[in-house]
C-alpha cells in the first residue's frame, strides 16, 4: 500500500521542480493588463514581456479570468522575479 499524498504536497514539489507555470497565479500580471499599465499597443507589450521572461526578470505563467462576453479562459500572464531569486 502507498502513502496518501496530498494535492499541496504534489504542487510544492512542481513548485520546487520549476514546474509551477501550472498553478493559476491570481497575481500575475496578463498581457493587455501590462499594456494598460504602460500605456502601449498590446503588441509591444507582449515583446517587452518576452523579453523580460529571457532575461529571467519575470517568468511565465497564467491566470483565469472572464472575457468581455462572460467566458472563462485562462490567460497568458507574467509574474516579476524578485532581485534575490533570480540566477546570475
Amino acid at each position: 500500500m502507498s502513502a496518501h499524498i496530498s494535492r499541496d504536497e504534489w504542487l510544492q514539489a512542481l513548485v520546487e521542480a520549476g514546474c509551477h507555470e501550472d498553478e493559476h497565479d491570481p497575481d500575475a500580471i496578463t498581457i493587455d493588463e501590462f499594456a494598460a499599465l504602460m500605456d502601449m499597443p498590446r503588441q509591444r507589450a507582449e515583446r517587452r514581456l518576452q523579453r523580460l521572461e529571457a532575461t529571467g526578470r519575470a517568468r511565465r505563467t497564467y491566470k483565469v479570468g472572464q472575457t468581455q462576453s462572460g467566458r472563462t479562459v485562462r490567460f497568458v500572464a507574467y509574474r516579476l522575479v524578485p532581485a534575490d531569486a533570480r540566477q546570475p
